[in-house]
């Protein structure tokens, strides 16, 4: 959706006042700080011109008030609407999100570690919003993961496509020094590892037993317990029991029940591997009783034949935007099949050249970019047509290009992800997948330098 036809099916903001902030005081001899403070600078200014921020805010408030609307009706009250001043509050809260889980995406902190330096550090005070002239109001770790869980990816993914539109536009609001290409699309995938243990039998047994005994330890020494009977009777009193106890209760059987309900299949396959001493496939194998939606990732390269965890399409520009990604929950999907489901995404948008490794080509891929019009420059399977189609100096330019995407995958997935993936569930981890490519492409085009000004030009 391109950025005017986006703000388009938003709610309009109200007007709000700036609130007056101190000024970050000018640190001298520290070359990393002055380059960070730029950084910060040139990434608040493109969250301002481009309308990221604006764009964001306007899916939560259209997030929130939905919600208001439900809550109204439930109550026998449809025509109560949210007041001015809640509005406004909420549109600076947003902000804040927005702002923070940029922040801290880019330091790479936790939850915690971030709460405390940005007490700590007035340029991340001034960046977020919150610096204030009086008392300052840090926000804390389960706050900062609120703010990340107020839009979903698909919500991230609008933000996103809203930034990209904005940087490859002609004179672009961004002033960029060179208009951007995104009209080739250099795609691969890769294994997300997942924070799980190492898949053995005996490890997934244990981590039940434990689960269950401290889940049991803790109602107890919390004293959520109504007194438990036998194992048998208490499974069929489970709904009821979650209703008569605290919300905290009610988390802690939802785990144990998930890991009741894995446990059998856990020991059917240890039985069929250690007992049986026969082999189980791998789109049926439990790898993690925690991340059931973990899968056998086959690499076949050295140091890493086979990985544990969740498929990743990244999609990269030639300027190194990242302009598509799909996070995959479950057994690995051919990447024809990936490819596809990229060119649906982005429509008629933009790609007019793919490029991809071997694995990408097939005669479905064939077939879908000649029907869509686009080139394709994906490496072919078969060797002797490889070898005739690098005689061709434009593939031949392309695919030593696309050698760069392995170090921007490295980029994307140890400096901004992380390894392994902490967030926890499918919805999480890729909702956490489009916050940092939004924070990435955020810090690509900070860095990129800016076209000077008719005055400066005239001057020089």
């Amino acid at each position: 959706m391109l950025p005017e036809q986006l703000f388009l099916t938003l709610p309009p903001l109200l007007p709000e006042q700036d609130e007056l902030q101190p000024p970050v005081p000018t640190v001298l001899g520290s070359i990393d700080y002055r380059t960070w403070r730029q950084r910060l600078e040139r990434i608040d200014e493109i969250l301002r011109t481009s309308r990221v921020e604006e764009a964001f805010v306007r899916l939560c408030l259209k997030r929130r008030l939905t919600e208001w609307k439900q809550k109204a009706e439930q109550t026998g009250q449809p025509d109560q609407r949210m007041c001015e001043g809640d509005q406004v509050l909420f549109q600076r809260l947003s902000s804040v999100a927005l702002r923070t889980t940029i922040a801290r995406t880019l330091t790479g902190a936790s939850f915690r570690d971030f709460s405390a330096r940005l007490a700590d550090s007035s340029l991340l005070q001034w960046f977020c919003r919150l610096g204030r002239l009086d008392a300052v109001r840090i926000p804390g770790k389960s706050q900062l993961q609120l703010y990340q869980e107020m839009v979903s990816e698909s919500e991230l993914r609008e933000v996103v496509n809203s930034l990209l539109d904005t940087a490859a536009e002609k004179d672009s609001r961004l002033e960029l020094e060179e208009a951007l290409d995104l009209q080739t699309q250099f795609l691969d995938s890769t294994c997300i590892r997942l924070n799980i243990h190492y898949p053995t039998d005996w490890v997934l047994l244990r981590d039940a037993v434990r689960t269950l005994m401290k889940a049991t330890r803790l109602i107890r020494k919390r004293g959520l317990k109504v007194r438990m009977k036998e194992p048998e009777v208490f499974l069929k009193r489970m709904n009821r029991l979650s209703m008569e106890m605290s919300k905290q209760a009610r988390q802690i059987l939802d785990r144990m029940d998930t890991i009741l309900e894995r446990l059998p299949y856990a020991l059917k396959q240890a039985h069929e591997r250690i007992i049986g001493e026969r082999q189980v496939s791998n789109e049926e194998k439990i790898l993690s009783l925690y991340e059931g939606h973990a899968a056998v990732y086959v690499r076949g390269k050295a140091g890493a034949e086979v990985e544990f965890g969740s498929q990743l399409l990244l999609a990269e520009a030639e300027c190194g935007l990242l302009t598509d990604w799909e996070l995959v929950c479950g057994n690995p999907e051919h990447d024809t099949v990936l490819l596809k489901r990229s060119l649906e995404r982005d429509g008629v948008r933009r790609v007019k050249t793919v490029v991809g490794d071997r694995g990408f080509d097939s005669k479905m891929a064939r077939e879908l970019l000649a029907s869509r019009g686009i080139v394709n420059a994906i490496a072919p399977r078969d060797p002797g047509l490889l070898r005739a189609r690098l005689r061709e100096a434009p593939f031949q330019q392309l695919h030593q290009r696309r050698g760069q995407t392995e170090a921007r995958i490295a980029i994307f997935k140890n400096a901004f992800l992380g390894a392994p993936l902490l967030a926890k569930g499918c919805e999480n981890q890729g909702r956490l997948v489009a916050w940092n490519v939004l924070t990435h492409n955020l810090w690509l085009l900070a860095g990129l330098p800016k076209r000077e000004s008719p005055a400066l030009r005239k001057a020089n």
